[in-house]
């Protein structure tokens, strides 16, 4: 078999030993790991088998500005939904969206095993203020992108730093970003 794994879950579970014995036994298993950089660092301890991946860099031609503006401004909050949705800083969205008035819309577009719990979440604290949509594929972003007014990445609360793709494409798009941790890279 061949594994290709999620670009955080080398981290998320063979870092803290989660699951440990279980993934060294699936890795040095597979015929061929698919990682990326990152995580090629960390499964060579268990595999010289590994194929690295080129990181995906959003392709300007693709995120260009294409806006329509909404009556009402959109502001939305787009991501995996795991059951660790708070170490993204989704519930300091939700406390800053629902002290917005009702001048604005608002959408969460997500999958994820998560997902039921943060929905409950929001609405404890918002109702039926939010809508929802399951998550598009890559090549939906742009149009998705350009439909929003503003778009919430929030990243100061995650265990470890991450590099979000979602940020450089809403910039790409000329979509009003909203971000609670700046790094230069």
């Amino acid at each position: 078999y061949i594994l290709r794994h999620g670009g955080s879950d080398i981290r998320k579970f063979l870092d803290s030993g989660l699951w440990n014995n279980l993934l060294k036994k699936v890795i040095t298993g597979a015929e061929t790991l698919i990682t990326d950089a990152d995580g090629e660092r960390i499964a060579s301890n268990w595999s010289n088998r590994t194929r690295t991946l080129t990181p995906y860099v959003p392709d300007p031609d693709s995120f260009f500005p294409n806006h329509h503006r909404n009556d009402r401004p959109l502001l939305a909050l787009i991501g995996k939904a795991n059951y660790y949705w708070k170490h993204k800083g989704w519930h300091r969205v939700m406390d800053i969206w629902q002290h917005l008035d009702d001048s604005f819309d608002f959408v969460v577009v997500s999958q994820g095993i998560g997902l039921e719990d943060f929905k409950r979440y929001v609405f404890e604290k918002m109702g039926d203020r939010v809508a929802w949509k399951i998550f598009v594929p890559p090549w939906q972003m742009p149009t998705l992108i350009n439909s929003l007014d503003g778009v919430f990445c929030y990243e100061a609360d995650l265990p470890f730093p991450v590099y979000s793709n979602l940020a450089i494409e809403v910039l790409f798009c000329g979509t009003t970003l909203f971000v609670d941790h700046f790094e230069m890279i």
